[in-house]
């Protein structure tokens, strides 16, 4: 977890003598609108460049952030890129926004989906296409029939696939095609219904790009892209062998009070987090995006870049929209579209503006002070930054609330993210890290807990808009989704560049229920500690109860003993891997332990009709058989046996 500032102040005075921003001259806003007409901006240039370096000056002061790089670009002309405070802490070595190379994480989907958009201008790949058209050593799953999964659905991120919620440790795959061959996630739901962002979506993609062209995607997207725009420093760093400009910013991360550099892992995922590039190539490519000529090259034709800008997923159903493959945001009657980039100690945002021909990318090499994500630190800065910028051109005002209106149908509940239902080895931590969101509702509107306090909050309040729909006073909003009965049962929402949907829990299956009745059974367990000196002081008095009696005992203590034993080294195999025979040897003692635990059920009823002890004694082992069996449900619910891995 982030610390509290004043806990690196000798880390930031470090950085202080390196926040001088390293700027790159280009044309002014002023003047690329005289020379195109569009309307970009109703404020002074200059008074833009000041709003983005007071900003950008405060952020890497008060988060502890080492350094930031950004780009505009406004009117079909490159406008600011400038770099802020230090790419490497150690040497003291500024940020360049034309030499220093960032990881810009997930923002390289944006470029997996410009060249899958090329290939379908081209004709040789259509959005409604089942994937297994194109897919020649391996098919998609045929979970649903008759529902397959379109080229669009992984572009929207509406697949269906199981994200899983922590990689677990694998052997490495030499290639693209071995990877999304050997690693294909269960389809959970049917394609279509519900975003549910899913890395190998944009992999998958990548690897139909390799088919479709018959290059491998790097090379697809350095001659399609990278090189007709001229982005001489982006490269893919995805092996511990690929190279890195010398210029490149390092990542770095809080560890107590000292800033260390972060930690990164290769795994070779080009298409969906592969790219480091810097804040001048980044300026080209938000052109492109925004369908102007660079250096006269197009990438894309105007009527395929609106078909990219266009929503294909989300309002329809009560869930943010979703374009291809950008995610729909709003300040006041603005529609800003942007994806954003995590890794560790590296974060980023792309946004475009497009109806008034605005593209904005930031890129950041520390996490920022803040415990919290996705709400606060870096996470927080992009989307303060990215309203800057907005408010600085137009000013937009806030969308205000038309008043309470009736909702729809009894909204208090819980509601979990969907990434987090499934089952899967890391739910239960997951779900003790990212509590699920409450809903009360209030006077005028509802109150939520948990999942969208954001930053420094316990809970938040909303106020009810129209019927459905809730927002909360930075303008977010909360919508409910109703089906057959008229309750509603599925949640959305969306925070910088995310959208997050959540369906409701029935009560049997909330966390706390569970938690509550596991530390119970525990509990009920731990009381057979007393055996031991009741069975030494059964010895000393000559008095010895049946022996089915005691081998119950027996069962029911070594049962358990086992069972807490299968749950951690299940969880020891999850997170560092494990061999065949292991999970074998795993997977078989999970099964002699059901067997065992039903056999002290059944044990538990035959003492009762036996009589192997007194009353109370009959009464406790019941309690215990009952308890052993909650804590069996506990451990296979939510899978701590890496069962389903």
């Amino acid at each position: 977890m982030h610390i509290l500032l004043s806990r690196i102040a000798p880390t930031l005075l470090v950085l202080a003598s390196a926040l001088a921003p390293v700027a790159h001259p280009v044309e002014s806003l002023a003047q690329s609108r005289a020379s195109t007409g569009v309307n970009t901006t109703t404020q002074d240039p200059t008074d833009l460049t000041a709003t983005v370096d007071g900003m950008l000056h405060s952020q890497l002061r008060d988060l502890g952030i080492p350094g930031a790089t950004v780009s505009i670009v406004g009117g079909g002309r490159r406008i600011l890129e400038k770099g802020y405070g230090l790419a490497d802490v150690g040497d003291a070595r500024p940020v360049s926004a034309e030499r220093t190379t960032f990881h810009i994480n997930s923002v390289t989907k944006v470029f997996t989906a410009t060249a899958v958009m090329q290939l379908v201008e081209q004709g040789r790949m259509a959005l409604d296409a089942d994937v297994n058209t194109y897919l020649t050593a391996f098919d998609i799953v045929d979970t649903y029939p008759g529902r397959p999964v379109r080229l669009q659905d992984l572009l929207t991120h509406t697949s269906g696939f199981e994200d899983p919620l922590v990689d677990p440790a694998t052997p490495r795959s030499p290639t693209l095609a071995e990877h999304v061959a050997r690693h294909q996630p269960p389809r959970v739901r049917p394609p279509g219904e519900v975003h549910s962002y899913a890395d190998y979506n944009y992999d998958l993609a990548g690897h139909l790009v390799e088919i479709v062209s018959g290059r491998p995607y790097e090379q697809y997207v350095s001659e399609q892209i990278l090189t007709p725009l001229g982005m001489a420093e982006t490269r893919f760093a995805v092996r511990p062998t690929d190279p890195l400009s010398p210029e490149h910013a390092l990542s770095y991360t809080h560890d107590g009070d000292r800033l260390v550099e972060a930690e990164r892992g290769f795994d070779g995922r080009a298409p969906s987090v592969g790219i480091v590039t810097t804040a001048a190539d980044m300026s080209r490519f938000l052109l492109a995006q925004l369908g102007h000529p660079v250096d006269g090259v197009r990438l894309l034709a105007p009527p395929v870049v609106d078909l990219m800008h266009r929503e294909h997923f989300g309002r329809a159903q009560g869930q943010p929209g979703v374009t291809i493959p950008l995610f729909e945001s709003f300040r006041g009657d603005s529609r800003l579209l942007g994806h954003s980039g995590e890794g560790p100690g590296s974060h980023s945002m792309l946004t475009l503006w497009p109806q008034r021909g605005i593209g904005l990318f930031v890129a950041y090499n520390g996490d920022g002070l803040g415990g919290q994500p996705p709400f606060d630190g870096t996470y927080r800065a992009r989307e303060e930054l990215r309203n800057a910028v907005v408010d600085a051109v137009a000013g937009l005002p806030r969308p205000s609330s038309a008043g309470p209106v009736t909702p729809p149908g009894p909204v208090s509940g819980t509601y979990r993210w969907v990434k987090f239902t499934h089952r899967d080895p890391a739910q239960l931590f997951t779900l003790l890290a990212v509590p699920d969101l409450a809903v009360d509702v209030v006077a005028g509107g509802i109150v939520t807990r948990g999942f969208s306090a954001g930053a420094g909050r316990s809970e938040r309040a909303w106020t009810a808009e129209r019927e459905g729909v809730y927002r909360s006073d930075d303008g977010s909003a909360l919508t409910f989704s109703v089906v057959r009965d008229g309750t509603p049962w599925r949640a959305a929402t969306s925070y910088n560049n995310y959208s997050f949907v959540l369906d409701r829990v029935p009560w049997y299956d909330e966390l706390d229920l569970h938690l509550a009745a596991f530390s119970a059974a525990l509990l009920s367990l731990s009381t057979m500690l007393a055996w031991p000196a009741a069975w030494l002081l059964r010895r000393s008095s000559r008095r010895r109860g049946p022996r089915a009696a005691r081998a119950a005992r027996l069962l029911a203590a070594g049962t358990f003993v086992v069972l807490i034993g299968v749950a951690a080294a299940g969880q020891y195999a999850f997170v560092l891997g494990a061999d065949a025979g292991a999970v074998l040897a795993l997977h078989t003692a999970t099964s002699l332990v059901i067997a065992a635990t039903a056999g002290t059920v059944v044990c538990a009823a035959l003492a009762w009709r036996r009589r192997w002890w007194s009353r109370s004694g009959r009464a406790h082992f019941a309690i215990l058989a009952t308890a052993l069996a909650v804590v069996l449900v506990f451990v296979l619910r939510y899978d701590l046996v890496g069962l389903t891995r």
